[in-house]
């Protein structure tokens, strides 16, 4: 697992390419998720961020925390193995493919300031609040 940091903003961007004033048109644009959000229990307490994600099946060198100034983000794969060329799914209701969870923060903090476990397929993650700003 890494755990990053961007000292920048997390958010979306749209670019408007044809020189037109963007708010007097209409944009026709459909952002779909390539990815799916794993459960997740997040609480705080005075001095700490609790986050625990239940991704059961997920290789621990494919997780990586990303921090922006704003955001953490925790993204990762998981992959079942295939079935038989002629199988037939009866039920599939388990999600595979990438993942990515968002949780917005009010505190700014960096890697050193958090801690991370992956044990029985949950992700738990401590994260310190910075003692000057609380």
């Amino acid at each position: 697992m890494r755990c990053r940091q961007h000292n920048y903003r997390y958010t979306l961007f749209v670019q408007h390419t044809n020189g037109e004033d963007w708010q007097t048109e209409k944009i026709n644009m459909i952002v779909a998720k390539m990815s799916w959000c794993p459960a997740a229990d997040v609480y705080e307490v005075n001095d700490k961020i609790y986050v625990t994600l239940e991704i059961a099946g997920v290789d621990f060198d494919s997780i990586e925390i990303v921090l922006y100034e704003d955001a953490m983000v925790v993204e990762g794969k998981r992959f079942l193995p295939s079935i038989p060329a002629k199988g037939l799914y009866r039920i599939a209701e388990i999600r595979q493919g990438s993942f990515c969870f968002e949780l917005p923060l009010s505190i700014s903090v960096t890697p050193e300031q958090v801690e991370s476990n992956y044990e029985n397929g949950l992700l738990s993650i401590i994260i310190k609040k910075n003692s000057s700003k609380l």
